[in-house]
């Protein structure tokens, strides 16, 4: 058993040192990524939902600029919004729950939205993964970020721990000992790459991605592992 968990913690430490190392040559560049203003991340997180990066990278800046904060929203007509998503898709979903989101935000948090976990999962239209994104992304607290594609990376590398019916719970248990303390934005934001460029639910890169040596799916495709 110890020789197992030893084994465990040395895929641990060359998983992180891996995904960091691929992160910090890598990393996708988009206007949200460089703020850490809590509304900021919160609409990025918003418009992405069932969207990708590629189709909000131009409106966001646009919608900041027009909607620059949650008073803004406060006050502005749920029409408007509506007009402004329609390019992304889910427009009223979208614009329904932004418009919930800042009235809660004004009426009841001063304009400002939470730094703890329990009360932003207080918020309308805040859910588990965005609450972590806001922590990570915005509030520098070191806690995995579980998205789609961090969820299949972990079942992925770590299959003969994990069963594919895991939850995102149990995948942040594991996680939350090997994160980083200090660049856990860029870990989690390093993870979500690879899961959208060389991890993905349709294609695995397998020859060009930097787990596979510690990645076990890999390993016994190909019969190597040790």
């Amino acid at each position: 058993m110890k020789v197992r968990k030893k084994l465990l913690e040395k895929r641990k430490k060359e998983f992180r040192m891996a995904v960091m190392q691929w992160g910090k040559k890598n990393l996708r560049h988009f206007p949200w990524r460089e703020s850490f203003a809590p509304y900021e991340i919160f609409v990025a997180e918003t418009l992405l939902r069932r969207t990708t990066s590629t189709a909000i990278n131009r409106l966001y800046v646009e919608f900041i600029s027009k909607f620059p904060d949650f008073t803004s929203l406060y006050y502005a007509k749920q029409e408007e919004i509506e007009v402004m998503l329609k390019v992304v898709g889910l427009s009223k979903q979208k614009a329904d729950g932004l418009k919930r989101t800042s009235k809660y935000i004004y009426e009841h948090c001063n304009g400002e939205i939470p730094s703890n976990y329990h009360e932003l999962r207080r918020v309308p239209f805040i859910g588990e993964y965005t609450a972590e994104a806001l922590l990570s992304f915005a509030f520098g607290k070191s806690i995995p970020v579980v998205d789609s594609n961090i969820n299949r990376i972990i079942l992925r590398v770590f299959s003969d721990i994990f069963a594919k019916n895991s939850s995102n719970n149990e995948i942040k248990n594991f996680m939350t000992d090997f994160i980083p303390k200090k660049e856990h934005r860029l870990f989690n934001l390093s993870l979500i790459d690879l899961g959208s460029v060389i991890c993905s639910f349709k294609y695995q890169k397998c020859t060009i991605c930097p787990l596979s040596k510690v990645c076990m799916k890999y390993q016994e495709k190909n019969n190597s592992y040790k």
